[in-house]
C-alpha cells in the first residue's frame, strides 16, 4: 500500500486479508473450535467466550471497501472473483492441516462439514459483493447488517 494505493492494490489487500484471513480461515477456525468442544461438552465458558468473539469478528469482517470499490471500479469484482478462486485450495488445505488422514477431528468435527463451512464463507462473501453490482453507493450506505450476513 506505501508504493500503489490504486484501487486495485487496495481491493487485492482487502480481498487476501478481510475476506479470505477473516472472512474465511479465521470464521472456519472459530465453527471447528465452537462446535468441537460443544460436541465433547467441554469448556463451556471458552465455548460462550467464541461464540462472542464470532460474533464481534463478524461485525469487522466488511464488505463494504470493497462494495465501494466493485461500485466505482466494476472491473474489480471479477479481479476479487479471480483472487479468491486462488485462495480457495489454500483454504481447505490450511483448514485440514493436523487432520493426517483422519475424516474427523479429536473434537469430533468432520473434514467434510469443515470443508462444507469454508466453502460457505467464500460463496457468501462472493454473493454480497455479486449483489452490489447493481447498485449505487448511496445504496451500498443504506445495506442493514443483515443484508450482508453480519450477525445481530
Amino acid at each position: 500500500m506505501m508504493h500503489d494505493s490504486s484501487p486495485e492494490a487496495v481491493a487485492d489487500a482487502s480481498t487476501v486479508y478481510n475476506m479470505f484471513v477473516e472472512g474465511v480461515l479465521a470464521e472456519t477456525g472459530y465453527f471447528r473450535f465452537y462446535n468441537g468442544l460443544n460436541k465433547i461438552g467441554k469448556m463451556p465458558g471458552m465455548t460462550r467466550g467464541i461464540g462472542y468473539i464470532k460474533r464481534d469478528e463478524s461485525c469487522h469482517i466488511g464488505t463494504f471497501l470493497l462494495q465501494r470499490f466493485i461500485c466505482k471500479h466494476p472491473h474489480i469484482y471479477r479481479r476479487v472473483e479471480k483472487k479468491l478462486e486462488e485462495l480457495a485450495p489454500l483454504a481447505f488445505a490450511i483448514t485440514e492441516k493436523g487432520l493426517e488422514g483422519k475424516e474427523i477431528n479429536a473434537f469430533g468435527v468432520s473434514r467434510g462439514d469443515t470443508r462444507r463451512f469454508s466453502q460457505r464463507q467464500l460463496a457468501a462473501r462472493m454473493e454480497v459483493l455479486a449483489r452490489v453490482r447493481s447498485k449505487t453507493i448511496k445504496e451500498i450506505y443504506q445495506t442493514s447488517d443483515a443484508t450482508v450476513g453480519m450477525e445481530p
